[in-house]
């Protein structure tokens, strides 16, 4: 009797324990943050993407629209790839995992494009990871280390997310306007200096931006031309709190897209 109420026991034990882990990962599963907190329109669109994707989901179509809007990615050869970012994506999406979700991105998305169509008229919004930068400073560093020092690897790695527009008409399908491009969202770097460096790079800028959209002659695609001066702000550790300005030379990026 005493062995037959200790497995009775065990059994009520064991099963309340597989209970109350299955209600644990129900509870989890829903209370994963479903957005992307930061404050940009490239987000906005993010978030209104995987909203409509799970209301529209079709699994034998590489692409899917919400009433007026439809969206198009491409990878960096061209490829549509609109339904494979959401399978790859969507995990880091529903856990508020930005950073891995913009490492996906820069390292494979060409385009990203949201199309919203107002009657006889579209406007196209296109967001475009910049080429991966690797800076040598043009500013002379020699200043900053003594005689003792190890050579020091001053580069910077920098990505950056670009947006555009084009607006074309539906019933011709051509282009009327091209506009952009702009930063969108915060300019992400790398710095390969070690903690033991003189100093550290704190805040990367783009200055003297200058951008332009120029429409094809057949009015079916627009290629668009992004400069700037990039600076950073360069804290040295042995004077105090005394920041630098390092100068990293002008570049300029362009990319097309189509209708």
């Amino acid at each position: 009797m005493l062995s037959s109420a200790r497995s009775k026991k065990s059994y009520f034990t064991c099963s309340f324990l597989i209970v109350l882990f299955v209600l644990l990962l129900l509870f989890s599963r829903g209370s994963h943050a479903t957005g992307l907190n930061e404050n940009t329109e490239f987000n906005s669109v993010l978030n209104k993407y995987y909203q409509d994707y799970r209301v529209n989901n079709n699994s034998n179509s590489s692409s899917f629209a919400s009433s007026s809007t439809s969206y198009k990615i491409l990878d960096k050869k061209g490829i549509d790839i609109t339904k494979e970012f959401y399978d790859e994506t969507a995990e880091y999406f529903n856990s508020g995992n930005l950073d891995d979700l913009m490492s996906y991105y820069y390292d494979t998305v060409g385009t990203f494009e949201q199309t919203i169509i107002t009657r006889a008229q579209a406007e196209r919004i296109v967001f475009h990871p910049g080429g991966e930068l690797f800076l040598q400073p043009k500013t002379d560093m020699s200043r900053y280390v003594g005689a003792a020092d190890p050579p020091y690897d001053w580069r910077l790695k920098i990505n950056y997310n670009l947006k555009a527009r084009m607006t074309y008409d539906t019933a011709t399908n051509t282009l009327i306007t091209a506009s952009g491009p702009s930063l969108d969202g915060a300019i992400r770097f790398q710095s390969y200096l070690p903690g033991t460096a003189p100093g550290q790079y704190k805040t990367v800028y783009f200055v003297n931006q200058a951008s332009g959209g120029n429409v094809s002659t057949n009015r079916t695609s627009a290629t668009f031309t992004f400069a700037f001066d990039v600076t950073a702000q360069f804290a040295i550790w042995n004077s105090g709190d005394w920041i630098d300005t390092i100068d990293f030379g002008r570049h300029q990026y362009s990319f097309s897209a189509s209708l």
